[in-house]
């Protein structure tokens, strides 16, 4: 990228900064959803609610097998199968799949918390109800010897990102990436959110660097 501010503009005009090894985050809106397909079904409306760090999730942790999702499911696995074309652009036949999916209330003044997905590679999130300016923010988990303010944030000194969203965005990521969402306003509006953890199976690596394995 071309890099412009501080200094002399005439030496910035040879200056390039790269970007290495950003972090993808893959969001698409499934505008083809239709929500009665799950939201007017018994099955939906009777799903129990466990207390979670800040808020409430589904004591099912496979609701996507649900028919009520079957829809939903079939988008899920058709944009995870894009994310791994899309970023990882595999030689060999990988087939990513849905290990667990959950269910996610918040109501006013709750929170979702910050964490990660274990025993897992791309995780995500669809968003069923939320609000007009909702957002879920990502932090970098890295330590930092030298912290040095700013008011001109830029890909190199953030450290934490808000990404906006609204209701049927579907957000996948590496499942090692922090993220959370921050205390919900009050506005008496439920945010509602379906999560999913993901592996893959096929064959990766290759016998002759010793990297081959079977999933």
């Amino acid at each position: 990228m071309t890099f412009g501010g501080a200094g002399s503009d005439i030496i910035n005009d040879r200056v390039e900064v790269h970007e290495l090894f950003p972090t993808p985050v893959y969001l698409v809106n499934l505008s083809t959803i239709r929500e009665h397909e799950y939201k007017e079904s018994e099955l939906y409306q009777s799903i129990k609610r466990v207390d979670n760090v800040g808020n409430v999730s589904s004591e099912d942790k496979q609701v996507l097998n649900m028919k009520c999702f079957s829809r939903v499911k079939f988008e899920i696995d058709r944009h995870l199968k894009n994310y791994y074309e899309i970023i990882h652009s595999p030689i060999d036949d990988v087939n990513p799949y849905v290990t667990l999916s959950w269910l996610n209330w918040t109501k006013d003044n709750q929170f979702h918390h910050y964490h990660a997905h274990q025993n897992s590679l791309v995780s995500g999130v669809f968003y069923i109800e939320c609000e007009e300016s909702d957002s879920i923010t990502f932090n970098l988990d890295r330590y930092r010897p030298i912290l040095i303010d700013t008011d001109k944030p830029n890909p190199f000194n953030t450290f934490k990102y808000t990404l906006p969203l609204q209701k049927h965005d579907l957000v996948l990521f590496p499942s090692s990436l922090i993220h959370g969402v921050d205390d919900k306003p009050e506005n008496d509006k439920e945010r509602v959110s379906l999560s999913f953890n993901s592996f893959i199976k096929g064959t990766i690596g290759s016998e002759i660097n010793s990297t081959k394995l079977e999933l």
